[in-house]
């Protein structure tokens, strides 16, 4: 059995003690000098941040600190924190986190002896790429290469889990950017054959940094479509009669973060226009127009969209018999130099139109993702187990309607349903939050398809 699958089986078969507990083991503080402290017991909160367009972790700590914390480990920016939290489950998995305690943001004085500490975490691995610059010639597909630059990087990063990315061998010179920039830039670069973006990100429950493409993404069941994530206060008042299981899907709160926004989207390019490449090496012009309704029907041959899915930007809105996804509303012009390295494109080279286009795609879908996106706070025992279930992923999500003609106790799921708002999203960045022994999870979840 694949040892993911194992520790998922194992996760699964513990009783739930609550939904919520966490125990913060360890919370180990040590200096330059080289002197440890233990602060386990001096947190009054924690918060961990993820974030799909980032390949390290962020965070904060406030400390309640009447044990001299600060003024005995002279606190200077550059004190290593290493943290273990795990479940209080029968064998609880212990979620291991280095980081460096990077700077105070605010400090309460409670009493002469006590103070309410604020203090900004941000991952060792992004601190020491930050000292470190690189100048330096490679070549390969912008995966192999990102692969390489973490190797030479000496940061002690596992290696990325890697996806393939559309692109012919390149050669990438490095003009003194760190290791966490460079993979960046060649991350924006990359994009699947349908023009699906790539995104670098790490996560709270695996050592690897990801490499995965947004069709990768979707392609990918959610983790629990068989048990939505519910925001419904029907479903909620008889949580006396649900499990601990059934209670761990509930949402506390959710906010409609919707950008349903088709003006800024037009402004941006993600809709319709022309887009011009000049080559500047051979004087080449190539001119090609650009349609969000041909990208969404190339999502739909390839089976990224399901037929009982609407694209987000489904308009049939007209102005002068030109409807919106038609009309010549921006025009993209972008200056190139194909052919400057031998044997190999430059990490900007596009010799045809049609592999342009794909970086124009790539653009409009990372604007569109964000049409329809929404914010929930859910329980956190689905989120310390070893195993990724956050950004990276899918989940399913059920939204009650505003049908007040609709009685609850006698309607199906299928009539009770908010079909624009209920669904699969993807997981875009998290906020775990530590506090009063209660863990919960802030999800912000995107999506390019509603369901009809």
């Amino acid at each position: 059995m694949p040892e993911n699958m194992a520790i998922e089986n194992r996760v699964n078969n513990k009783p739930f003690q609550s939904s919520n507990d966490y125990i913060i083991k360890n919370a180990e503080v040590t200096n330059d000098n080289g002197t440890i402290v233990e602060i386990a017991n001096l947190i009054a909160q924690l918060e961990i941040y993820e974030n799909i367009e980032r390949p390290f972790l962020t965070g904060r700590i406030m400390v309640r600190d009447d044990a001299n914390f600060i003024d005995g480990i002279s606190f200077n920016g550059t004190e290593r924190c290493r943290i273990v939290i795990e479940q209080p489950l029968t064998d609880g998995l212990s979620i291991e986190l280095n980081f460096i305690l990077r700077k105070i943001d605010a400090v309460r004085k409670v009493n002469d002896q006590t103070e309410i500490i604020s203090i900004s975490l941000l991952e060792e691995s992004a601190f020491n790429s930050q000292l470190r610059k690189l100048s330096k010639s490679y070549t390969g597909n912008p995966e192999t290469i990102i692969e390489k630059i973490f190797a030479d990087s000496n940061l002690s990063l596992d290696m990325p889990k890697i996806s393939s990315a559309q692109s012919e061998q390149i050669k990438y010179l490095i003009p003194n950017l760190t290791a966490f920039q460079a993979a960046d830039t060649l991350k924006s670069r990359a994009s699947t054959d349908n023009g699906m973006p790539f995104f670098l990100f790490k996560t709270m429950n695996e050592p690897n940094i990801k490499f995965q493409s947004l069709e990768e993404i979707m392609a990918t069941p959610p983790w629990n479509e068989n048990k939505p994530y519910r925001f419904s206060q029907a479903f909620t008042n008889h949580a006396l009669n649900l499990t601990k299981e059934e209670l761990s899907y509930i949402v506390e709160k959710f906010s409609y973060a919707t950008r349903d926004d088709v003006m800024t989207l037009v402004e941006a390019g993600a809709v319709t226009g022309n887009v011009d490449m000049i080559d500047l090496t051979s004087g080449v012009k190539e001119t090609f127009t650009f349609n969000a309704q041909d990208m969404f029907q190339r999502l739909y041959d390839a089976n990224i969209l399901s037929s009982g899915e609407v694209p987000v930007l489904s308009s049939t809105y007209k102005n002068d018999y030109i409807d919106l996804t038609n009309a010549k509303s921006i025009n993209i012009s972008r200056v190139i130099m194909n052919s400057t390295y031998n044997d190999y494109k430059n990490l900007l080279q596009e010799e045809t139109a049609a592999a342009f286009k794909l970086d124009v795609v790539r653009r409009a879908l990372n604007n569109l993702l964000f049409k329809n996106s929404i914010s929930i706070t859910v329980p956190g025992v689905h989120y310390l187990t070893g195993v990724n279930k956050s950004i990276g992923t899918q989940i399913n999500f059920f939204y009650h309607n505003n049908d007040s003609t609709v009685m609850d106790d006698l309607a199906s799921e299928e009539e009770l349903k908010d079909k624009k708002r209920s669904g699969k999203y993807v997981i875009y960045a998290a906020r775990h939050l530590f506090v009063m022994n209660k863990h919960t999870v802030d999800l912000q979840a995107v999506k390019l398809g509603t369901e009809k």
